[in-house]
């Protein structure tokens, strides 16, 4: 019986909706929904990884387990907008979401012609902007994907100054740090995101 009561609801949702539903909805995922996921998201911790320098003087670099803290900050900015609602076909809302600061700390072995350095660079993301699309169908669970537009970020580095020599393993460690938010938001956020939306019916 409550399966029928929730598909007829969904059925109805996606034949009506609104752009306040779609609001709606959002800012139910995001709001009540969401903090349950956070243990999982707010701070995050990503595996440690190592690669090799292809410029001379050649080495490597090991990372530690890299933290990321502030996606749970996530919240909607401005009206969605949805389509695709008739039936069989899945419904799709789409938002423009803001995160807020956000910062990506990482530690490192680096490994440079025959210097051993222990390196920590600490990338602070300010403002991070980005756009959420939630997927939902009467008969398959909801999903979203969130893709950040990561601008350049405030970075505070240990172990590695900044001299001509240094200067391009600076733009390195910059360049990771952006690529692991973007696997942050573009894959955890999403599945945190997800899981949220399964508990919520559309629209509201």
């Amino acid at each position: 019986m409550l399966l029928i009561l929730t598909l007829t609801a969904l059925l109805a949702g996606i034949s009506g909706q609104s752009d306040d539903d779609a609001n709606a909805y959002v800012d139910k995922v995001i709001k009540d929904e969401l903090p349950a996921e956070l243990k999982y998201l707010d701070p995050l911790k990503l595996r440690p990884f190592k690669f090799h320098l292809r410029q001379h003087p050649f080495g490597w670099v090991s990372f530690c387990a890299t933290h990321v803290t502030g996606l749970g900050s996530v919240q909607r900015s401005g009206d969605c907008g949805s389509y695709g609602r008739s039936l069989p076909r899945r419904a799709f809302v789409g938002c423009n979401i803001t995160v807020g600061d956000v910062e990506v700390r990482l530690c490192s072995s680096l490994k440079y012609g025959r210097n051993l350095t222990e390196v920590h660079a600490n990338a602070t993301f300010s403002e991070v902007r980005g756009r959420l699309y939630f997927s939902v169908g009467a008969w398959k669970a909801p999903s979203a994907r969130a893709y950040p537009e990561l601008g350049s970020a405030t970075t505070v580095f240990s172990g590695l100054d900044d001299t001509p020599e240094t200067h391009h393993l600076r733009l390195g460690y910059q360049a990771v740090a952006r690529d692991l938010l973007a696997v942050a938001v573009e894959r955890h956020l999403s599945e945190a995101l997800t899981r949220a939306a399964h508990r919520v019916l559309f629209p509201l």
